[in-house]
């Protein structure tokens, strides 16, 4: 009887101690999806523009970009989607999705997607490569 209880609790401590370890992993690759959101996010120029988004956002407030409040969660594990949500005073908030995997951002609420409209339409266009007469390309 006594070896009965004793094997049960061994394995309910063995099941107890994978399950830890599998938290504890999982918190580990969110920490690392979470940091490559967010460099990611701060380093972000969308399209053409030689402006990054943090800036044009800070811009749109009227205030430094260091003045913003950025916090991100995870939104999707499985695809890599981390959500950031960034505010100054609380009345304007732009949301975005970051796709860590493939380094992309969208808008995700209506202040950001308006935002991302006017950047795209205020982008300067790429000039269109001139090619020099007498010369080939192989």
């Amino acid at each position: 009887m006594i070896q009965k209880v004793l094997k049960s609790l061994v394995v309910i401590l063995m099941v107890y101690a994978s399950v830890m370890v599998l938290l504890g992993l999982q918190h580990l690759f969110d920490r690392g999806d979470l940091k490559k959101a967010s460099k990611v996010f701060y380093q972000f120029r969308p399209g053409t523009s030689q402006v990054l988004l943090v800036d044009q956002m800070a811009q749109q407030m009227g205030v430094e970009p260091t003045a913003l409040q950025c916090q991100a969660q995870i939104l999707s594990r499985y695809e890599g989607h981390v959500l950031m949500v960034c505010t100054h005073d609380q009345s304007t908030e732009y949301q975005w999705v970051v796709d860590v995997v493939a380094g992309i951002i969208k808008p995700h609420n209506q202040q950001a997607n308006v935002l991302f409209q006017q950047i795209k339409t205020n982008a300067p266009q790429p000039k269109p490569q001139v090619k020099e007469q007498g010369t080939e390309d192989s």
